[in-house]
């Protein structure tokens, strides 16, 4: 779950409330002391929110109490990723409006903030997201000074600012910044530009400037960086800069992005090596054992677009995981080449094992019939639990379930394949839906039982709700907690269907729920009470 770069936790909030409190005599006498503790605390949480907080200290007058919060400032703000800088941007100049220290800053105070220290500097640089124009203009001049690589994403936080002063004096720094040298700060900056590029006031000029440096044979040492960054972003921009740059060779550029880790490199990469017939070549093989199922149908659609392509290149296709590029590949085989796709999975059907047998099984269901029953049932004594699931599945497919005993495979066999003969009996209505639900009890795994009983939403109204009654005084805690929030769930989706309860449902459902009421949340057992008194009645 990606974290909440602007949001503090209670812990922090607290922290931030007792430093911003009403002080009392005893604090201003040991006011000094009380707030370095405070911000070393709020330094050590690394929240990013909580910048805006601090930024009042660091125009504090008491020199410990400003040192400690730049300092905490600057470990913080190394914490953001740059394209999450025009949050933090927004974030300052709205919310702490009530920090006078902070929104009273005067235009003329600015160059006094002036300092050698990073800390110093890091704090002049968030000056320059300060609510008044004159303070931005201000720090803004007072940054034309540094010429740090760290200083350039905050130059490009004001390209996109609301005065037109403020942003022409931005793209004049930014200007004045097109060199070489500072290559590997645009570099860097590539997704804060693509953030920023979502604003009508960018430039685009400026935007094909930067870019346009990068191009430079001066710039390739920092692109060959970008292409390593941890940032996937920079990496996909800077891959596809390159390809303007004369320092590199494309099929060079292309060999390192296809053996990039984020997909959209390696999809970019296939994509552009498949338009130059001299180069897919060495690409091809490359792409057919990619992880990433449309990179491997970029090599398909290669082939299916040359009519000369013998059939057997499409072989390999025919037993791809992606069920896309498997059905594609089945009926080009049926139609063009006039050959029997299904043909080729019964002839590999007992010689095929692992992921490849069970992707055979899978293909003989989509494209045989029932006579192909009996040779997939053969299969159930494979010792891969894939591909004794994909039997069962198969089966289901073709409406040959009789053809297993599927009961004994819900009770004796592992989780996967036990879930798969359920799914089955369920759809099937072979067996009542509670029958199933106690069957399953029947096999050892545990795994199983909640495998199993997540799969009841397929059955009916009222045998749903003898099952999870039934669960729900189950010995195990997942299983009966799980069948607790199914009743919960059944309550609030009681009304959308009218089935009424069969006569023997109405004899067997308040029986059943008077012995297990006593187990449920007593809010939940009052609402069942009152259903099963209005359907029963």
């Amino acid at each position: 779950m990606r974290k909440n770069l602007f949001g503090l936790s209670p812990a922090t909030r607290e922290l931030v409330r007792e430093l911003w409190q009403k002080r009392t005599l005893r604090d201003r006498l040991t006011g000094d002391h009380r707030t370095g503790r405070i911000i070393e605390e709020i330094r050590t949480a690394k929240e990013p929110a909580a910048i805006g907080d601090l930024m009042p200290l660091g125009l504090a007058d008491n020199e410990s109490v400003r040192v400690a919060a730049r300092a905490a400032i600057r470990e913080l703000l190394e914490l953001l990723p740059l394209e999450s800088l025009p949050l933090l941007d927004e974030t300052l100049r709205r919310v702490w409006g009530y920090l006078e220290y902070w929104h009273g800053l005067r235009p003329e105070s600015v160059p006094g903030l002036a300092s050698v220290s990073v800390d110093d500097k890091a704090f002049v640089r968030l000056v320059a997201s300060h609510r008044s124009g004159f303070v931005r203009a201000e720090a803004l001049r007072l940054l034309s000074n540094d010429e740090s690589l760290e200083v350039i994403p905050y130059i490009l936080l004001r390209l996109t600012d609301w005065v037109d002063q403020v942003r022409s004096a931005a793209e004049l720094l930014v200007g004045k910044r097109l060199h070489s040298e500072f290559a590997d700060g645009f570099v860097s900056c590539l997704p804060l530009l693509d953030r920023l590029a979502g604003s009508t006031r960018l430039n685009p000029a400026t935007v094909r400037a930067i870019h346009g440096l990068l191009c430079t044979v001066a710039c390739a040492p920092a692109l060959l960086r970008g292409m390593s960054s941890p940032s996937h972003v920079v990496r996909r921009r800077c891959f596809r800069l390159s390809i303007a740059n004369a320092a590199f060779q494309l099929d060079e550029v292309l060999d390192k992005a296809t053996s990039d880790p984020d997909v959209l490199v390696r999809t970019w990469a296939f994509e552009s090596a498949v338009k130059i017939p001299n180069c897919w070549g060495s690409f091809q093989e490359r792409a057919l054992s990619d992880p990433y199922s449309p990179i491997r149908r970029i090599v398909f659609e290669s082939l299916e677009v040359d009519p000369e392509t013998p059939i057997s290149s499409f072989v390999a296709f025919l037993t791809d995981p992606s069920a896309a590029i498997r059905q594609s590949c089945q009926h080009l085989i049926d139609t063009r080449f006039n050959g029997s796709s299904a043909a080729y999975y019964r002839s590999a059907l007992n010689g095929s094992t692992g992921q490849a047998a069970s992707i055979c099984v899978r293909g003989l269901a989509e494209t045989g019939n029932v006579d192909d029953v009996k040779a997939i049932a053969g299969l159930i004594s494979k010792n891969s639990a894939r591909t004794r699931s994909e039997v069962v599945r198969a089966l289901r497919k073709l409406g040959a379930d009789r053809e297993l005993d599927l009961i004994a495979v819900l009770k004796m066999d592992v989780p996967s394949v036990a879930r798969e003969a359920a799914h089955s009996l369920l759809l099937s209505r072979a067996i009542p839906a509670v029958d199933v639900w106690r069957e399953c009890l029947q096999n050892p795994k545990e795994r199983v039982w909640l495998s199993v009983l997540r799969l009841f939403r397929h059955a009916g109204k009222w045998a749903q709700m003898q099952v999870y009654l039934e669960a729900s005084a189950h010995s195990d805690p997942l299983v009966s907690t799980f069948a607790i929030e199914r009743l919960q769930r059944w309550i609030e989706g009681s009304n959308r269907s009218f089935a009424q309860p069969s006569a023997s449902d109405q004899t067997t459902l308040p029986l059943l729920f008077d012995r297990i009421r006593g187990k449920l949340p007593s809010a939940l057992g009052r609402e069942l009470s009152f259903v099963l008194e209005t359907a029963c009645r």
